[in-house]
C-alpha cells in the first residue's frame, strides 16, 4: 500500500500557496491597500462609462492583467466573465465582472478603516465625483456607500469590510470587498 504522506504534503503546500497572507507574498499592507483603492477607482470608471475594465484607456488597463484560473476560482466568477489581477498587489487584490454593469473587488490584509478612508478620498476626487451616502453600521461589518448619478444612470459603490474578531468574522486577516453597479434612474 502506497503512503499518503507525499500526496498530503503536496496538497498542504498547494493550499498554503493558494491562501497566502500578504506578508508571505512580500507585499506590505500599504501596497495592498493602494491596490484596493485603485481597483475600486477602475471599477467606478468602467461602470460610469457603461463598459467593462477592458474598454478603459491604456493607462488604466496597464494597472491590471487578466486573472488566471486560480483567481477565477477564488472570486467564483462565471465562466467567460472577466477577472483581473491588480498588478500593484498581484494575487491579493482581484477584480471580477460577474455581469454587465457590475464590478467587484476583493482583497485581504490591510486594516479596513484606513483603506476605506483612502477609497473615500479617491472617489470624491473631481474625475469621479461620488457622493457619500449615510449608511447605518453594525458591529459585524464596516460599510460605506457612495453614489453618482450621471444622466439616467446611477452608479453605486458599496464597501464592506471586516477585521478579525468582529462578530461573525472567522477570517484571520482583514477582508475588504467592493461592489460597484449601475442601474437606471427612475425618471418621472
Amino acid at each position: 500500500m502506497r503512503s499518503l504522506a507525499p500526496r498530503f504534503m503536496i496538497a498542504t503546500v498547494l493550499a498554503l500557496v493558494m491562501v497566502t497572507p500578504v506578508s508571505a507574498q512580500r507585499l506590505t499592507p500599504n501596497q495592498v491597500g493602494e491596490g484596493f483603492v485603485e481597483a475600486v477607482a477602475l471599477c467606478a470608471k468602467a461602470t460610469l462609462a457603461g463598459d467593462g475594465i477592458a474598454a478603459l484607456g491604456e493607462a488604466d488597463r496597464a494597472l491590471v492583467a487578466e486573472g488566471d484560473a486560480q483567481a477565477r476560482a477564488f472570486v467564483r466568477s462565471p465562466e467567460g466573465r472577466p477577472v483581473w489581477d491588480v498588478l500593484f498587489a498581484r494575487g491579493i487584490v482581484l477584480i471580477s465582472e460577474p455581469e454587465d454593469h457590475r464590478c467587484d473587488v476583493i482583497a485581504c490584509g490591510p486594516r479596513v478603516e484606513p483603506v476605506f478612508n483612502a477609497v473615500t478620498a479617491r472617489l470624491r476626487r473631481e474625475d469621479l465625483d461620488f457622493s457619500v451616502i449615510d449608511t447605518p453600521q453594525t458591529p459585524s461589518a464596516i460599510v460605506r456607500v457612495y453614489e453618482r448619478v450621471s444622466g439616467e444612470t446611477r452608479v453605486e459603490v458599496r464597501l464592506d469590510g471586516g477585521e478579525p474578531g468582529m462578530p461573525g468574522r472567522t477570517f484571520r486577516f482583514p477582508m475588504l470587498l467592493a461592489f460597484v453597479a449601475s442601474n437606471a434612474v427612475n425618471v418621472q
